[in-house]
C-alpha cells in the first residue's frame, strides 16, 4: 500500500509539473481561463461542479480552484468549492447505498465481490482519505462506499479531509499559475 502511495504522489508532482510547462512553455493557462470562465456566475459554477462531483467526477476540481482566484473573493468562493464537493462525496454515497439496496444487485456483488467487500470494509477508510486528497475519482470512490455500506458516520468523518485538499491545491495552484 506504501508503494502504490508513493507512485500516486508521483504522479500529482508530473501533473503539476505537467501544469507547470504548460503554463510556461505553451500557452497562458490564465488567459484561457480568464476567457472561459469570468463570465460565468458563481451559483451555476457550483452547480456544475456539484452535479460533476456527485457522479463522476468528470470536471477536474483543479479547474475550479484556478477559477475561485480569478473571483472577487477567492477563500470564500475556494470554501464554497470544499463544501460542495464534501457534500457532493455525501450525496454520491447515498446514490451508492440506494443502488446497493436492489436485491438483486446486492446478491450478485456478495457472491461476485465478497472478498472486495470484507477489504473495503477494514481498508476503505485510507481509500476515501486517498481519494479526498489525491486526483482519484471522488464521486466513484463515494458512490461504492455506499454500495459497500461502509458505515455512514465514519465515511462522512473520512471525507473531511476533502477541505484541505481544496486549500493546499489552491497554495500550488496560485502560486503554479
Amino acid at each position: 500500500m506504501l508503494g502504490n502511495l508513493l507512485k500516486l504522489i508521483i504522479v500529482v508532482g508530473l501533473l503539476f509539473t505537467g501544469l507547470y510547462l504548460v503554463q510556461r512553455y505553451i500557452f497562458d493557462l490564465n488567459e484561457v481561463l480568464e476567457e472561459y470562465l469570468t463570465d460565468i456566475p458563481i451559483w451555476l459554477s457550483y452547480l456544475v461542479f456539484l452535479v460533476s462531483e456527485s457522479i463522476v467526477g468528470l470536471l477536474p476540481p483543479d479547474v475550479f480552484i484556478v477559477w475561485s482566484e480569478r473571483t472577487s473573493n477567492p477563500i470564500l468562493v475556494l470554501s464554497g468549492l470544499a463544501l460542495i464537493s464534501y457534500l457532493a462525496g455525501y450525496i454520491a454515497y447515498q446514490l451508492g447505498a440506494t443502488i446497493g439496496k436492489f436485491r438483486r444487485l446486492r446478491n450478485y456483488l456478495n457472491r461476485k465481490y465478497a472478498s472486495h467487500i470484507i477489504s473495503f470494509n477494514k481498508w476503505g477508510g485510507i481509500l476515501i482519505i486517498l481519494a479526498a486528497i489525491f486526483p482519484i475519482p471522488w464521486g466513484v470512490i463515494c458512490s461504492i462506499a455506499g454500495l459497500m455500506k461502509f458505515p455512514q458516520q465514519r465515511f462522512l468523518l473520512f471525507a473531511l479531509t476533502r477541505f484541505p485538499r481544496f486549500y493546499l491545491y489552491a497554495i500550488a495552484l496560485y502560486h503554479i499559475i
